[in-house]
């Protein structure tokens, strides 16, 4: 879990209380990234310097990100959904 790699960690109880509280989360799914980076923020405003929303994704930003990783940051991504709310994960069919 990404607050282990933080100063102040934090259980996985304590984010889904929070989450659920905020009304972001039913079960402790994420789909927004909005939602996401609010929880980050005021979960671990005490040990993380920054929380940025890229919005043009990762593939437009791949090389910001690719520095960002390799200075230590952690990257957080929500589940994606489609129009009509279900969660779409791409599948690999074949082997690369």
């Amino acid at each position: 879990m990404a607050s282990s790699c933080t100063s102040h960690p934090l259980s996985v109880e304590e984010l889904f209380q929070e989450a659920r509280a905020h009304g972001f989360t039913n079960h402790g799914e994420m789909f927004s990234v909005d939602d996401m980076a609010t929880l980050a923020q005021e979960m671990f405003q005490h040990s993380c310097r920054e929380v940025e929303v890229l919005p043009g994704g990762l593939g437009q930003d791949k090389e910001y990100v690719i520095k960002q990783l390799t200075r230590g940051s952690i990257l957080l991504i929500p589940y994606p959904l489609n129009i009509d709310g279900i969660i779409e994960v791409p599948m690999c069919s074949e082997r690369v």
